[in-house]
């Protein structure tokens, strides 16, 4: 048996291989394709790996290529076929209008292709890329290529439209891509400077607040409303029925004015907690949003201040 043939073919999910005395079938997500089966060749399928048989010496050589053609056809089935072309020229550029290809190639008119059926070609700019990946602005589109390429997995080419070139595959499983800090005005850059209680207040530290401030982090702006001033960390739960939870970085506006119904960071004898905000005929209260926990009721003679205005939240992955 050839090298070729001896080697086993995994199936993906959702792939079928079948065989008749006339043809070898191969169906997937993507389609059916099929294979007029060589004379004295035979394949086992065992757990979704299928291997060639040869019945004799003649057949042996056909079972190596009924194997490559095989494999050819299951990853057709179930990924599709793909070709990356570049274009080097001065001023050539390329670009979809609806189905068709238009290419700008240095004649004195485009050169429009019409792709045959069941092909599809793609030529994404920084806005197609930030429609497809619903994106709010071309800018953060533009962060992503950025980081793609600080990791190696593409190269920009200056002065070129569409000017990227892919130099390795994306590999499965791979861990997150560092994104380069957003800049100019999009970007916020925020402290996060130590806990806020969501539960019991918890005693001030630094700056007013628990102390253990975590450095700073870099945001786009448009992720909160209003954009705040700094970021805490939340502690307990007693927020948990407004989907602040433990353990979140809450985005904080500093303001000293806030109204009945608003999330607000208080202080109350210099402890700070997360509550809404609440006016009623019994006084003064925070309320939590978690039956577990009870409000806290402010008297007059309290020393009692809004440090800000809670609009937004992170949650970091658990």
């Amino acid at each position: 048996m050839s090298r070729v043939a001896k080697k086993p073919i995994a199936l993906p999910k959702g792939v079928e291989i079948t065989a008749t005395a006339e043809q070898f079938s191969v169906k997937g997500p993507k389609g059916t394709l099929t294979l007029a089966r060589p004379q004295g060749v035979d394949l086992k399928n065992e757990n979704g790996v299928v291997t060639m048989v040869a019945a004799n010496a003649e057949a042996i050589p056909m079972a190596g290529t009924a194997r490559a053609i095989l494999a050819n056809m299951v990853k057709g089935v179930s990924e599709g076929f793909q070709r990356k072309l570049e274009l080097v020229g001065v001023g050539y550029r390329a670009a979809m209008q609806g189905k068709d290809l238009s290419l700008s190639l240095g004649f004195s008119h485009p050169v429009t292709f019409t792709p045959p059926e069941g092909i599809t070609i793609t030529t994404p700019s920084q806005t197609e890329i930030a429609r497809a990946f619903g994106f709010k602005s071309v800018r953060a589109a533009q962060y992503h290529l950025e980081a793609l390429e600080a990791a190696g997995a593409i190269e920009r080419l200056p002065g070129k439209a569409r000017g990227l070139r892919l130099l390795q595959p994306p590999v499965r499983g791979q861990p997150a891509l560092p994104l380069v800090p957003p800049v100019e005005d999009d970007a916020v850059r925020l402290p996060v400077l130590g806990r806020v209680a969501a539960g019991q207040p918890i005693g001030a530290g630094n700056e007013g607040f628990d102390a253990g401030g975590e450095g700073t982090v870099v945001l786009d702006r448009h992720l909160f409303h209003p954009t705040p001033d700094y970021l805490l960390r939340v502690q307990g739960d007693s927020m948990r029925d407004e989907a602040i939870l433990d353990g979140d970085l809450i985005g904080v506006r500093r303001t000293r004015d806030a109204r009945h119904g608003q999330v607000v960071i208080a202080r109350v004898d210099g402890e700070i907690t997360v509550k809404v905000l609440h006016f009623g005929s019994e006084g003064l209260r925070l309320m939590p949003r978690n039956p577990a926990h009870p409000p806290i009721e402010v008297a007059e003679d309290q020393d009692f201040a809004i440090e800000g205005l809670f609009c937004g939240l992170l949650r970091p992955a658990r």
